[in-house]
This record gives C-alpha cells, structure tokens and sequence, in this order.
C-alpha cells in the first residue's frame, strides 16, 4: 500500500477525492478497508511511513553527493567528458581536450 503515494498531503487530497466519488480503497492483499475507521488509520500509518523512508533515502543521497563533492569526485548527472552538439549530436572529449578543440568522436543521440 505504501506504493499508492508516499506523500502524506498527496494520499489525502485522492484519498477525499476517492470519498467524493463514493469510492473506498481496500487492499486486496491484508484486507485494509479505508471504509472504516481502523483501515483508514492503518493506510495513513503506512504513507506516512513510507513519507519517512523518502525523506531518510533523500537525505542520504545529499550527504552522499556532499562527500563525493568534498573528495573532488564525480557526483553523477551529466558527465563531464560529454557535449551535447549541434544537430542532436553528442561530441565525446578525451580527457584534457579543449571544448572548442575537434572532437575525437560524435556519437548520434539514442
């Protein structure tokens, strides 16, 4: 159930809608009924746990691209030695080319 939103705020704004459309949500797999009081409780347990880990998995991922960053490495993303060119092209330097120097290779965008 946790997969129907990790985000408090976003499970009760479809949650009311839900309500609005005569609608209840049951979890076919422990038999959580958002019908009764007690369902309701329990799958607003479970979001906001769910909210919990996504906050804890983001603030591990911060502190993790800080260190990266404070050792000098390479964090991820775009990566360095790649230049999107003209045309959809990518242009794929050698390590201490110069950008404006000719490339070694241009590879077609997939």
């Amino acid at each position: 159930m946790d997969r129907l939103s990790r985000d408090m705020l976003d499970y009760l704004q479809f949650a009311r809608d839900m309500a609005a459309l005569g609608k209840v949500i049951i979890n076919v797999s422990d038999g959580t009924d958002t019908s009764t009081e007690r369902g309701r409780q329990q799958l607003e347990d479970r979001i906001l746990a769910a909210q919990r880990e996504r906050e804890k998995m983001a603030a591990r991922r911060r502190k993790a691209a800080r260190r990266l960053s404070d050792e000098g490495r390479w964090g991820g993303g775009v990566d360095p030695l790649v230049e999107r060119g003209v045309d959809g092209f990518v242009v794929a330097l050698e390590a201490g080319q110069l950008r404006d120097g000719r490339p070694e290779r241009v590879l077609p965008v997939i």
